[in-house]
C-alpha cells in the first residue's frame, strides 16, 4: 500500500498527464479547425478544391503556416496562385 506521500505524488503525476492530454487535444482541435477554415475559404473562392490540395492541407500541423495559408487563400486571384503558395 502506498504511503501518503507516494499517493500524493501519484495523484500529481496523474493530474499532470491528464492536463497534458487535454492540452494536446485542444491543440489538435484548433489545428483541425484551422485546416477546415482554410478548405472552406478555398471552396467558397474557387468552387472546388483538388484532392491533392486538400490532402496537402490536411497534412499541415503548424498553426503559423495554416494562418499564413489562410491569408494567401483570401488574397489569391486563382487557385493556381494559392497552390504556388502551398508549395512554397
Amino acid at each position: 500500500m502506498p504511503t501518503q506521500t507516494e499517493g500524493a505524488l501519484m495523484t500529481t503525476i496523474a493530474q499532470t498527464w491528464v492536463e497534458q492530454g487535454m492540452e494536446r487535444g485542444m491543440e489538435r482541435g484548433m489545428e483541425r479547425a484551422a485546416r477546415e477554415a482554410l478548405l472552406d475559404i478555398l471552396t467558397i473562392r474557387f468552387a472546388t478544391v483538388p484532392q491533392d490540395v486538400a490532402q496537402a492541407i490536411t497534412q499541415i500541423s503548424d498553426p503559423a503556416r495554416l494562418k499564413w495559408l489562410r491569408k494567401e487563400a483570401m488574397m489569391a486571384t486563382t487557385l493556381e496562385e494559392f497552390e504556388q503558395a502551398l508549395e512554397a
